[in-house]
Order: structure tokens, then sequence, then C-alpha cells
């Protein structure tokens, strides 16, 4: 994390030293907090949406690209099986699902496959969940992404880094 503070001219507490890192971001600093821990799966394909729809509680046709919302699988009783978070990106729907939760999600949406053009892929391994928080989270988006990034409430960012990975 030394580099990124560096880089950026942003004190960043880490989890290393919880005293220190919530010391500077109750001073106006930033947090940043890992959310890796975390299951990721991406649905993708013509019938996603309507796939989603049936599965899910909320109405995936409204989500806009780069935005993400709340949303719950639920049992044909009304009984929650998972609460996760949905992201719409550009190839489908990134869903960030709790650790104990991710296997029951990625078996129910396995079910349907075959049923139509939907497809799973599972990227828990091949990607990172971070959250930047605190007064100074918005200026810290802004100097790793550029001036140009409009930080706004649900509106996932991406980009790549100095060091060519995506974000």
């Amino acid at each position: 994390m030394t580099g990124l503070t560096e880089r950026i001219g942003i004190e960043m507490g880490t989890t290393g030293d919880s005293a220190t890192g919530y010391s500077a971001v109750r001073n106006g600093g930033a947090g940043l907090i890992d959310l890796s821990s975390r299951g990721r799966l991406v649905v993708g394909g013509s019938e996603a949406v309507m796939f989603l729809n049936g599965l899910i509680t909320n109405d995936m046709k409204t989500l806009a690209v780069n935005t993400w919302m709340p949303a719950a699988f639920a049992s044909v009783q009304g009984r929650l099986l998972a609460a996760v978070r949905v992201i719409h990106r550009e190839d489908g729907f990134l869903i960030d699902t709790e650790d104990v939760t991710h296997d029951t999600v990625l078996k129910i949406l396995e079910r349907f496959t075959l049923a139509g053009d939907f497809r799973v892929m599972e990227v828990t391994n091949e990607t990172v969940l971070l959250s930047i928080q605190g007064k100074s989270a918005e200026s810290t988006m802004r100097a790793v992404f550029g001036d140009e990034s409009t930080v706004e409430r649900q509106k996932v960012l991406n980009g790549k880094l100095a060091n060519g990975h995506e974000v």
C-alpha cells in the first residue's frame, strides 16, 4: 500500500495498523477496505437479464452499466438464500456474494445455463474488490482514475493502474 500512498500523495491507513488507519480516516483521510474474500461470479449472455429477473429480487433492466444494486436470492417459499450486490458491466453482470453463500448462488445459477443463452463464470480468483471510504475518498479516486472521473453513489469505476493492471 505504501506505493499507492506515495504515488497519489494521500494518506491511507492499512489494515495492518488499525489505530493508525482509523485515525487517518477520521481526520479527513481515506481508508481502503479489501473485500476480495467475497465471491464473484459473472453472468452473461443475451438472456442474462431475463434469467436474473426470475431469480433475484431486483429488476436488472433498470440497472445502468457501471452501477450496482443490492439484491437477494430467495427460495420458492420466500426464505432468504443469499444477499448479493449486482454490478452491471459491459460483458454482463458481476454478482458479489458473501463467502458463505457463494456456492449456493453458483449452484442456483448453474441450473439454468443449459436453458438458453445464459452463462456463468467464476471470477473470484481473477478479480479483487476494493472500497475506498472516508472524507478524502473522492479525491483519492480522482487521483487514481483521473480528474474526469465522476464519483457517484453506487457507481463503479474501472481503470488501469500505472503497472497496467485493470481495476
